[in-house]
């Protein structure tokens, strides 16, 4: 789990430390009712198991539905609205440098008031991509946690 705090007048994010008995749960919660106005959460998960997901569900206020699905691979692309909190389950796509072979994973993105989350199943991480970028343009941070979800990588 990797959790940032992104802030639009602020140089650097904040790097919530993670590394905790419990996952990271509680560092996260914590973090989240820090957020004001002009700064976003930016969680990041990867291959979670079901608890990861559920410790979060209540501070975020995640659909029970939307949980299960982040929670297991092989969903099909889709955009789901459940209140103020947008999810969007988007395949992966990589090449097997041996072979000339195409494999697939999937992210499913949770955006809604301050925070953005991300669920990564599989190796293919555009995570990476959005974050160095967010890194480098602080003005993109206003509507940055919108931004996590359309942000395409390249490799």
């Amino acid at each position: 789990m990797r959790c940032v705090i992104y802030r639009e007048s602020a140089g650097e994010p904040e790097q919530v430390n993670c590394r905790q008995a419990d996952g990271g749960g509680a560092a996260v919660r914590d973090s989240l009712k820090r957020v004001g106005e002009g700064e976003f959460c930016w969680v990041h998960l990867d291959d979670p198991g079901t608890g990861d997901l559920e410790k979060l569900a209540g501070p975020l206020r995640l659909h029970p539905l939307a949980v299960e699905d982040a929670g297991e691979a092989h969903q099909r692309p889709k955009r789901e609205r459940y209140g103020d909190v947008l999810a969007v389950a988007l395949k992966t796509l990589w090449y097997v440098k041996d072979g000339c072979e195409v494999e697939t994973g999937e992210v499913m993105v949770f955006t809604g008031p301050r925070f953005a989350l991300t669920v990564r199943h599989g190796p293919a991480d555009p995570a990476g991509e959005a974050a160095r970028r967010l890194g480098e343009e602080p003005p993109r941070r206003a509507s940055a946690a919108h931004q996590v979800s359309v942000c395409p990588s390249r490799k």
